[in-house]
């Protein structure tokens, strides 16, 4: 019978409760303010994304009624609950959530969380972030913080699309490449990044996405391996690698240690050396080519040890010790080369044009470079044209054009141009092609030849201009013959500027 009575009160209670809860105006209500459902959001398929886009959700939210929007607070979260967003509507810049990779599903909520009553609506979902850093062109850079860092230029010089600084930093927040920039050296699937920081004189980044059945295994911008050990294979525990060179289907090396290695002319696959591979010459202390790399046109002269000069024209060849009237060819310095642009095909003669230093004296020594059939003749000085000093000490760099026998030097802020058919006097220009502002600073020059380069054809010309006070270098382009501007792109590297290079496809 007690229980009974317990409940009969229980049913009573109930009743009681329930009744009071029908007059709203009187004690209360259940309705407490919450989401009833969140649109725009997929939730069963993956989103698929690009490193280095915008991603964008805009999601149609529905309150219960007499909610107010304003009571609610938003938070997007990703991956190990990565907050990306505390917008209702998303707009992210897309990097890779700590602890995943590219290519992989990575899970996502959209939290609506009412601060009033602390009631939460969670729309889950999931992404997959695939490589959207793949370059057309790239810029190396020195960063403040004494690392080298690259960004990714989309497009074309003269019409860049897209571009991501920092890429180390974006794909890797504690990997860093230290030291000083040496130099680089390209090919189709990466880069090498040469520096003077021990023991791995700098990193092997990748420039393809992963490709297993390729034996491709890194994705875009992913550090592969240290330079020591990929690139360097031999014993010495102390590199010094300088005068890095690289061009398309013309001369690549290195001096390491004295010892100066030339590369095959394959872009495909990265050079690897050690103490006894590639070997041209030792006792080296300097070489240089032409800054306009031409394929056809490539012979790179060399210094050594004790200021005697050689020459060299492709990989597999001897180097060629140079004479002068029976004696040695002697400089104490190399400071620039650009060659004749001809219009002829390989195995034809041109022109070499050497900038030297003998002394407390500057010429350029004009060569000849002959052929027999396919085979090279020994070269031969036609003329040495003083340069005038204190002049001399203000040019920085020297080049020529691909198609046009028009010679250019820089000052520190200043390009000139003059015409070398039938020179046999040097004087220098009165009047600079481009002048740059005060503020800005020359870093380097890249030469860009039309399309694949079989043929000596104009494109542009690149110039790195570094400002100290920003710390920040612009990318100048402008047509190599007229100094015609073609595009700027102001203070767009976050540092300063060292190396610009297309991506071998």
């Amino acid at each position: 019978m007690k229980k009974n009575i317990n409940i009969y009160s229980i049913i009573i209670a109930t009743l009681f409760f329930v009744s009071c809860l029908d007059d709203k105006d009187k004690i209360g209500t259940l309705e407490f303010d919450h989401v009833l459902a969140v649109d725009g959001i997929k939730k069963t398929e993956a989103y698929i994304l690009y490193l280095g886009d915008i991603f964008e959700c805009n999601p149609t939210i529905s309150f219960s009624e007499g909610s107010d929007e304003k009571d609610f607070e938003y938070k997007w979260l990703v991956g190990k609950s990565e907050v990306i967003s505390t917008d209702k509507n998303l707009h992210w810049e897309i990097v890779l959530p700590k602890g995943y990779n590219v290519n992989k599903e990575i899970p996502g909520v959209f939290i609506i969380r009412n601060t009033k009553n602390d009631l939460e609506f969670r729309q889950t979902f999931n992404i997959k972030i695939l490589t959207g850093y793949t370059p057309t062109y790239v810029a190396l850079y020195e960063t403040p913080e004494n690392t080298i860092e690259w960004i990714s230029l989309q497009g074309d010089p003269t019409n860049f699309t897209r571009t991501f600084e920092n890429m180390i930093d974006r794909i890797y927040e504690t990997q860093k490449i230290h030291g000083k920039y040496i130099g680089a050296l390209n090919s189709t699937n990466e880069l090498a990044i040469f520096t003077d920081h021990a023991p791995d004189y700098g990193y092997c980044i990748s420039m393809k996405d992963a490709d297993p059945e390729n034996d491709i295994t890194n994705n875009i911008g992913e550090i592969i391996a240290p330079i020591y050990g990929r690139v360097y294979r031999g014993s010495d525990p102390t590199l010094d690698i300088k005068n890095i060179t690289f061009g398309y289907g013309a001369s690549k090396y290195l001096i390491n240690n004295g010892t100066l290695h030339v590369f095959n002319g394959l872009e495909k696959k990265l050079p690897m050396f050690d103490e006894n591979t590639y070997v041209k010459s030792t006792n080296v202390v300097q070489t240089i080519s032409s800054k306009q790399f031409m394929r056809y046109k490539k012979v790179s002269f060399v210094r050594h040890s004790d200021n005697t000069i050689g020459c060299f024209h492709v990989y597999n060849d001897n180097l060629e010790r140079i004479n002068i009237d029976g004696q040695a060819f002697k400089l104490d310095s190399l400071c620039g080369e650009f060659t004749e642009a001809t219009g002829l095909g390989s195995n034809k003669p041109y022109h070499a044009y050497l900038i030297g230093k003998n002394g407390n004296e500057y010429n350029i020594y004009d060569f000849y470079v002959n052929y027999i059939g396919t085979k090279v003749q020994p070269i031969e000085l036609k003329q040495i044209m003083p340069l005038p000093s204190p002049w001399i000490n203000n040019i920085k760099f020297w080049f020529g054009s691909f198609g046009e026998s028009y010679g250019f030097y820089a000052t520190k802020n200043e390009i000139y141009k003059f015409d070398y058919y039938e020179m046999e006097e040097f004087i220098p220009t009165a009047q600079p092609l481009i002048s740059f502002p005060a503020e800005y600073e020359i870093v380097d020059i890249f030469v860009q030849i039309a399309g694949s380069g079989l043929r000596d054809e104009d494109y542009c010309t690149v110039v790195l201009l570094y400002n100290q006070t920003k710390q920040a270098t612009t990318i100048y382009v402008y047509d190599t013959v007229s100094g015609i501007k073609l595009n700027e792109y102001p203070d767009l590297i976050p540092g300063k500027g060292v190396y610009f290079i297309e991506r071998d496809m």
